[in-house]
């Protein structure tokens, strides 16, 4: 169930949106010193099996030119592994445990046209219903975007015609600083591209993930998908390479469109003034774990995700090995534009690696899922480990990441990881805001 945000009144909420309807806010912030774009690309459901992450049966040339203009995160997460929930908490900077009115928080796009930016919503960026995309408040917001002169299979597609129109856009807006929010559906199931996508990849050439059937037995059965059906778990090898490879081709299709918004940002002098990020919503499990198809769980298939940020004046062409979460968007966000700080956000502004990659982070990335059959679980994520639980302690999982990327020995029971374990969970009771960079204490 979609999660809601209930805060206490403050007097700084209710500033902030009072400033949203006043006229000579947004002029008095848009006369200030100029202020970089951003290009914000949200993706649907997809994980990390790109070029760019190390899967080299999936090579993504355009998200490696986008990295090689910023900064890739090995180590970003999603904080809710459901569309609905993960944008909420995104677009809202609160994290996806804490209840609140949707009218008593001022949404990124808000803040930022309370700032003096333009704001524009083209395609799945909110959720398609629900609470945010009839809440929040864009100066333009198009989910489907209409697009004349269908000429290619590219633009006859609902995602290709978002990209023309998000390139309409920059090439209108380009003389004032705009929050371009560009919300590409696929890879969300169905696994449709166009044809030329799909040629790349026959189905007879993927290789399949083989796993080891005794891990199951280590799995607290409340931990597996129960939307995955029967028939799904029971797939044949060669429909699981069929799904797989349809899944493959939305990925390279979505590196294109990523590809036409590179060129559009240099055709139009832009890049030196435009902040570009990249990331999807949540990861997606593609038959992992006895067979499990989807979203909804606690696994790194699920909550791990792709996330670029390339910033004019920061580093470049390298990787942050620390944990980012999707709630952190919003202050870093701001902070790169100059923006005040996003009142009562829940995030913490991962500015400070775009310009030292390597530098000491928060000691954990959390999350946590209700399913529809009302069964919650939540976990903690460190450098090194994952831990789990679904209720309570008897179900615990925990996984050593830099030993078993897979998650196929849970650890929980064994005399040597008692330490570990103690840890792990004392990290999650403690929960994130003991875990945030000027807390830490010495952790993996």
């Amino acid at each position: 169930m979609p999660l809601r945000l209930c805060l206490k009144n403050s007097p700084l909420i209710m500033l902030a949106s009072l400033l949203i309807g006043v006229p000579g806010a947004r002029a008095t912030a848009a006369d200030a010193a100029p202020r970089p774009n951003v290009l914000f690309i949200s993706i649907d459901d997809m994980n990390n099996r790109l070029g760019c992450y190390g899967f080299d049966a999936v090579p993504t040339p355009n998200l490696d030119r986008l990295a090689a203009r910023g900064v890739k995160f090995e180590r970003a997460y999603c904080n809710y592994p459901v569309c609905n929930v993960s944008r909420t908490s995104f677009l809202s900077g609160r994290r996806p445990e804490t209840k609140f009115q949707p009218d008593e928080v001022t949404w990124l796009p808000e803040h930022f046209a309370a700032n003096g930016y333009f704001t524009a919503e083209v395609g799945k960026v909110a959720h398609s219903y629900g609470v945010t995309r009839e809440t929040i408040q864009w100066d333009l917001s198009e989910y489907d975007a209409k697009w004349p002169g269908r000429e290619t299979e590219e633009e006859k597609h609902v995602d290709g015609r978002r990209t023309m129109r998000a390139i309409q856009l920059m090439e209108e807006r380009r003389e004032k600083p705009f929050f371009l929010a560009v919300g590409f559906q696929k890879p969300h199931s169905p696994f449709k591209a166009t044809p030329k996508y799909h040629a790349m990849y026959p189905a007879e050439k993927i290789a399949l993930l083989e796993e080891p059937a005794e891990h199951l037995k280590e799995i607290p059965s409340v931990a597996f998908l129960n939307s995955t059906t029967e028939a799904q778990r029971n797939r044949t090898p060669d429909e699981r390479r069929e799904l797989t490879a349809d899944y493959y081709a939305c990925h390279a299709f979505i590196d294109a469109q990523v590809g036409l918004l590179l060129d559009a940002v240099d055709r139009l002098g832009i890049a030196d003034r435009t902040i570009i990020v990249f990331f999807s919503d949540h990861g997606l499990h593609l038959g992992e774990h006895g067979g499990m198809w989807g979203k909804r769980s606690l696994f790194e298939e699920s909550m791990r995700i792709p996330l670029i940020v390339a910033a004019p004046g920061k580093r470049q062409g390298t990787r942050s090995p620390r944990l980012v979460e999707l709630v952190d968007l919003y202050p870093t966000l701001a902070d790169l534009c100059g923006l005040p700080a996003p009142p009562q956000h829940e995030g913490t502004s991962f500015a400070a690696l775009l310009a030292e990659p390597e530098r000491s982070w928060k000691a954990g990335a959390f999350g946590n899922v209700t399913r529809p059959d009302g069964q919650s679980g939540r976990t903690v994520r460190t450098e090194r480990y994952r831990y789990i639980e679904w209720g309570g302690p008897e179900t615990a999982q925990l996984y050593d990441l830099e030993q078993d990327p897979h998650e196929h020995r849970n650890l929980v029971g064994r005399s040597e990881r008692a330490e570990t374990l103690a840890m792990m969970r004392q990290l999650l009771e403690d929960g994130w805001s003991a875990a945030a960079p000027k807390q830490r204490a010495s952790r993996n």
